[in-house]
Protein backbone atom coordinates (compact mmCIF):
# COMPACT_ATOMS: atom_id res chain seq x y z
CA UNK A 1 0.00 0.00 0.00
CA UNK A 2 1.28 3.56 -0.87
CA UNK A 3 1.85 5.91 1.86
CA UNK A 4 -1.14 8.28 0.68
CA UNK A 5 -3.70 4.69 0.62
CA UNK A 6 -1.85 3.72 4.04
CA UNK A 7 -3.10 7.59 5.35
CA UNK A 8 -6.62 7.50 3.71
CA UNK A 9 -7.18 4.08 5.24
CA UNK A 10 -7.61 5.66 8.60
CA UNK A 11 -10.27 8.77 7.68
CA UNK A 12 -13.51 8.43 8.48
CA UNK A 13 -15.75 9.91 5.78
CA UNK A 14 -16.21 13.99 5.69
CA UNK A 15 -12.90 14.20 7.31
CA UNK A 16 -9.72 16.75 5.96
CA UNK A 17 -6.65 15.67 6.27
CA UNK A 18 -2.88 16.81 5.80
CA UNK A 19 -0.94 13.78 5.21
CA UNK A 20 2.83 13.72 5.07
CA UNK A 21 4.29 11.06 2.88
CA UNK A 22 7.92 9.78 2.74
CA UNK A 23 9.55 9.52 -0.27
CA UNK A 24 10.20 5.50 0.75
CA UNK A 25 6.10 5.27 0.50
CA UNK A 26 5.78 7.97 -2.45
CA UNK A 27 7.28 7.96 -5.65
CA UNK A 28 9.97 6.35 -4.35
CA UNK A 29 14.11 7.05 -5.11
CA UNK A 30 13.14 7.09 -8.83
CA UNK A 31 10.29 9.73 -8.68
CA UNK A 32 7.70 10.58 -11.66
CA UNK A 33 8.62 12.13 -14.99
CA UNK A 34 5.07 11.66 -16.37
CA UNK A 35 2.60 13.48 -14.91
CA UNK A 36 2.50 14.10 -11.86
CA UNK A 37 6.34 14.93 -12.47
CA UNK A 38 7.79 14.10 -8.79
CA UNK A 39 11.62 14.51 -8.28
CA UNK A 40 13.33 11.20 -7.36
CA UNK A 41 13.22 11.14 -3.36
CA UNK A 42 10.58 13.69 -2.80
CA UNK A 43 8.51 13.86 0.19
CA UNK A 44 4.63 14.63 -0.51
CA UNK A 45 2.35 16.36 1.25
CA UNK A 46 -1.36 15.96 0.16
CA UNK A 47 -4.07 17.62 1.61
CA UNK A 48 -7.05 15.12 1.16
CA UNK A 49 -10.90 15.32 1.91
CA UNK A 50 -12.58 12.11 2.27
CA UNK A 51 -16.01 12.36 -0.06
CA UNK A 52 -17.28 9.02 0.96
CA UNK A 53 -16.92 5.73 0.56
CA UNK A 54 -18.01 3.43 -2.82
CA UNK A 55 -18.67 0.01 -2.73
CA UNK A 56 -16.12 -2.50 -3.96
CA UNK A 57 -16.66 -3.53 -7.53
CA UNK A 58 -15.16 -5.91 -9.34
CA UNK A 59 -12.79 -4.59 -11.75
CA UNK A 60 -9.18 -2.85 -12.40
CA UNK A 61 -7.81 -0.42 -9.84
CA UNK A 62 -7.53 2.96 -11.38
CA UNK A 63 -3.75 2.87 -11.64
CA UNK A 64 -3.98 -0.14 -14.27
CA UNK A 65 -6.84 1.32 -16.20
CA UNK A 66 -5.90 2.43 -19.57
CA UNK A 67 -6.90 6.28 -20.51
CA UNK A 68 -9.78 5.25 -22.44
CA UNK A 69 -10.81 3.15 -19.32
CA UNK A 70 -10.27 6.56 -17.17
CA UNK A 71 -12.40 8.23 -19.36
CA UNK A 72 -15.27 5.44 -19.66
CA UNK A 73 -15.27 5.30 -15.68
CA UNK A 74 -15.16 8.76 -15.55
CA UNK A 75 -18.44 9.27 -17.57
CA UNK A 76 -19.83 7.12 -15.40
CA UNK A 77 -19.92 8.50 -12.71
CA UNK A 78 -20.62 12.21 -14.59
CA UNK A 79 -23.85 10.09 -15.57
CA UNK A 80 -25.06 9.31 -12.54
CA UNK A 81 -23.97 12.70 -10.97
CA UNK A 82 -26.51 14.03 -13.90
CA UNK A 83 -29.01 12.02 -12.16
CA UNK A 84 -28.63 13.46 -8.58
CA UNK A 85 -28.68 16.83 -10.33
CA UNK A 86 -31.79 15.82 -11.49
CA UNK A 87 -33.17 15.01 -8.36
CA UNK A 88 -32.57 18.25 -6.94
CA UNK A 89 -29.67 16.00 -4.84
CA UNK A 90 -26.79 18.56 -4.84
CA UNK A 91 -24.29 17.30 -3.06
CA UNK A 92 -24.14 13.78 -3.96
CA UNK A 93 -24.20 15.38 -7.68
CA UNK A 94 -21.19 17.54 -6.75
CA UNK A 95 -19.97 14.27 -4.71
CA UNK A 96 -20.00 12.23 -8.29
CA UNK A 97 -18.22 15.24 -9.79
CA UNK A 98 -15.73 15.66 -7.72
CA UNK A 99 -14.70 12.50 -7.91
CA UNK A 100 -14.86 12.53 -12.14
CA UNK A 101 -12.17 15.21 -11.66
CA UNK A 102 -10.35 13.01 -9.10
CA UNK A 103 -10.24 10.02 -11.34
CA UNK A 104 -9.11 12.20 -14.43
CA UNK A 105 -6.56 14.01 -12.80
CA UNK A 106 -4.78 12.41 -9.53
Amino acid sequence: MTGLGIGVSSMKAGERALIHVGWELGYGKDGSFSFPNVPPMADLLYEVELIGFDEVKEGKARSDMTVEERIGAADQRKMEGNAYFKDDKLEEAMQQYEMVIGSLFP
